[in-house]
């Protein structure tokens, strides 16, 4: 079984290969790297720019929002927006925005809590990809919004990811709750082997 490295500072853009999940709720691992299709990537084989613009531009505009916990907000309906309209062309630049980028936490984890409720079959391995990668994230809060998106996606493909991740953990609040997910995603492992 291949394991997807969380240590990499390798920009999402050149790592991006062009490999392709066959069947994005499968229980296949996770694509190491992704690149948008064709049809929506330049000749270079670089994301669209006005996605670019459209997924920056929203992620400046919410730097100052205050979010409420499970609750809707402008920026994760507009997020959502655009993953269904440009897929993993939005999704690059979100990686991008969220891995690499100086950001808000706040702002990083709101992004991860919804990338995880998001019902949409194309880009499913790539939003699991990226809450599996962020639960190694250097701010705690970041971590947390990881840990709630892959507890709204309750996919046992997560359970390595989120072993490592307890035994990593070094706030004890956020342990626990990666461990009750831990434990959520193990219980529905059991009830696909019944």
């Amino acid at each position: 079984m291949h394991k997807v490295s969380f240590r990499t500072t390798e920009h999402p853009i050149k790592r991006f290969s062009g490999i392709q999940p066959a069947d994005p709720l499968s229980s296949q691992t996770a694509p190491v790297s992704w690149h948008p299709s064709s049809s929506s990537s330049t000749s270079e084989g670089l994301p669209d720019k006005k996605v670019m613009q459209q997924v920056k531009a929203l992620f400046e505009s919410a730097r100052e929002m205050t979010f409420e916990d499970g609750m809707e907000s402008d920026f994760s309906c507009d997020l959502e927006k655009l993953i269904r309209k440009h897929q993993t062309t939005a999704l690059v630049e979100i990686v991008d925005q969220i891995c690499y980028r100086q950001g808000i936490d706040e702002l990083k984890a709101e992004a991860l809590r919804w990338l995880g409720r998001i019902l949409d079959r194309t880009t499913y391995n790539y939003r699991r990809w990226l809450l599996e990668h962020c639960l190694s994230d250097p701010s705690p809060r970041v971590r947390d919004g990881a840990v709630l998106g892959l507890a709204s996606l309750d996919d046992p493909h997560s359970i390595p990811y989120l072993r490592e991740a307890v035994n990593r953990e070094t706030c004890s609040e956020l342990r626990k709750d990666m461990q009750q997910t831990l434990s959520e995603l193990e219980t529905t492992a059991s009830c696909h082997t019944c």
